[in-house]
């Protein structure tokens, strides 16, 4: 009698950037939408698994989901915050990342000569998009 080959155990894991899918469930479903995050990372990695290899349900094995999420420093997202940490981290299987958002500064231009100036008011130059965009455009013909 021949072997019967067992199916191999595929092991799932899920990574979510939560703006991301917030903000794109929100486009589709309106911004009351609140998924149950209990069921939807395990969902997520089941369903996706599947459509991805084509194997039955029966032979994935959910291995966690990691929620990446960035929160406003101070008082801003205090609501947020405390969702994700005293609910979300300790929902079976669910790994928070939390990361406080960083005000980015614009970017200086230094010409060859003078002080530094933002690169919103130092005007076109050698280096500007725009000046390099021209550099790479067909003659007219």
């Amino acid at each position: 009698m021949p072997a019967v080959p067992m199916a191999r155990l595929q092991k799932v894991r899920v990574f979510v950037d939560f703006w991301n899918f917030q903000l794109s469930a929100n486009d589709v479903f309106g911004r009351s939408f609140r998924p149950d995050w209990r069921v939807l990372s395990r969902w997520l990695g089941v369903e996706g698994a599947a459509l991805i290899s084509g194997v039955a349900t029966s032979n994935l094995q959910f291995e966690g989901a990691t929620v990446y999420l960035s929160v406003a420093k101070g008082a801003g997202d205090v609501k947020l915050r405390d969702w994700a940490t005293k609910f979300l981290d300790t929902v079976s299987g669910v790994t928070v990342v939390l990361k406080e958002r960083v005000k980015k500064h614009p970017p200086v231009c230094r010409p060859a000569t003078g002080p530094s100036v933002p690169a919103a008011t130092a005007g076109l130059h050698s280096h500007s998009p725009k000046r390099r965009e021209s550099m790479w455009r067909s003659p007219p013909t």
